[in-house]
């Protein structure tokens, strides 16, 4: 079950405010462990329950020169997992819970029509609870970290076709200390030629979440993950505009890594990942296009796991008078994966054949404004595959519903 509810007021032309809160519950059961040949029959001691609830906050003030505002939130979730246990008989029960809280505030100030600058800070929290057959294994004082990350970006819109996009990120951790990421991103669009280049280049430093850490497969040695991007490509309208073409390569090195074996790990040592993901949209009128794009990636065998070297996706949409319909189909080319096999104690690679999906979706207005129904169809083929080794996959799969707005 889900529930969202939002609500706007405006005080006036500059001060605004908008609230949210959201409720999801949600109840299933679930196969035994995969054993490394199948995974094991059904077993309805086997369920899991999680509630999460979610609070969130955004004031804008706009001013002559710009509008500062402010983005908080907080988020509860509980989650309850029973898993029958084959060597004692006996059924283990864990049992999670888990805090966060966010407040992101930044102003944006225009200098001319060409140029704005923001900066803001953004402080998050999270903490954790574990308990597992009615022992607390992890608690909270224990498993939580905070970060601070105050953040500027500059923007340049020029009347001769350069546009640059820079920013800078300062994140402090409580746990892995401090570090800088940025970013810089061009782009030239020609006066005289349908066409428009860009570039960018990028930084990250991804910090292990909670569960990494202090979950059932959590790892203390775990350190941060680096890695930095370039990119360069273009894109094209030809036709009247009618034929929108685009093309980026890219190519990224990455180092630490994290991996997975019979627990999260780090992947010592620096590898790159490289390809090409390209678009093509053509509008044949108001009402129908059709698309597709494809990507090529290829990565050091370190890093290959559960990445597609070809994967590629064709839709077709046509929009009616008070609704639209659409079907899509998908590539995904083989992939490598790995699972712990009991049997042997070990972790044993696997390959994942490639497979072929179809989908369609439909929407219908019923009251203008108000009501609209929507319907999905997935897997149109009832094509058997798999995702990820252990886990099944759904069959053709039926999707009814709806959208009332007040």
């Amino acid at each position: 079950m889900n529930v969202l509810q939002k609500i706007g007021f405006k005080a006036n032309d500059k001060l605004s405010f908008e609230f949210f809160g959201n409720y999801d519950r949600i109840k299933n059961t679930f196969d035994n462990s995969f054993d490394g040949i199948i995974a094991n029959a059904d077993d309805l001691n086997n369920n899991s329950f999680s509630e999460q609830f979610r609070i969130g906050f955004l004031p804008k003030y706009k001013y002559n020169k710009g509008e500062f505002a402010i983005n908080a939130g907080a988020s509860t979730i509980d989650r309850v997992l029973n898993i029958s246990n084959s060597w004692s008989g006996t059924i283990d029960n864990y049992n999670y819970s888990g805090r966060s809280a966010s407040i992101d505030a930044f102003n944006k100030y225009n200098f001319s029509k060409q140029v704005y600058l923001v900066l803001g800070a953004q402080y998050q929290y999270f903490d954790m609870t574990q308990n597992t057959n009615g022992v607390v294994d992890v608690i909270k004082e224990n498993a939580k970290f905070n970060l601070l990350d105050p953040y500027a970006t500059l923007v340049f819109n020029s009347d001769f076709g350069l546009n640059i996009n820079a920013g800078a990120r300062f994140n402090t951790h409580s746990e892995y200390g401090n570090q800088v990421v940025y970013n810089f991103n061009p782009s030239y669009s020609f006066e005289n030629l349908p066409l428009k280049v860009l570039a960018s280049y990028s930084t990250a430093f991804i910090t292990p979440s909670l569960y990494q850490l202090y979950g059932p497969y959590g790892n203390l040695d775990l350190t941060p993950e680096e890695n930095a991007t370039a990119e360069f490509g273009f894109e094209s309208q030809l036709l009247n505009k009618k034929l929108t073409i685009n093309a980026v390569g890219f190519y990224r090195e990455e180092e630490n890594t994290f991996g997975f074996t019979s627990n999260y790990i780090n992947i010592d040592g620096t590898y790159n990942a490289k390809g090409v993901e390209t678009s093509v949209r053509y509008t044949l009128s108001e009402r129908f296009n059709i698309g597709g794009n494809y990507t090529f990636t290829q990565v050091e065998e370190q890093l290959n796991r559960l990445i597609p070297k070809h994967k590629g996706n064709v839709d077709l949409n046509y929009k009616f008078k008070r609704g639209t319909f659409g079907i899509n189909y998908q590539y995904v080319d083989h992939r490598s994966d790995a699972f712990y096999d009991m049997n042997i104690w070990a972790t044993q690679a696997v390959n994942l054949a490639a497979y072929q999906l179809v989908n369609s979706n439909i929407s219908y207005e019923l009251l203008p404004k108000r009501l609209h129904i929507f319907g999905t169809v997935t897997n149109i083929l009832n094509e058997d595959f798999q995702e990820v080794i252990g886990y099944n996959t759904r069959g053709r799969n039926y999707k009814l519903g709806l959208n009332f707005m007040f």
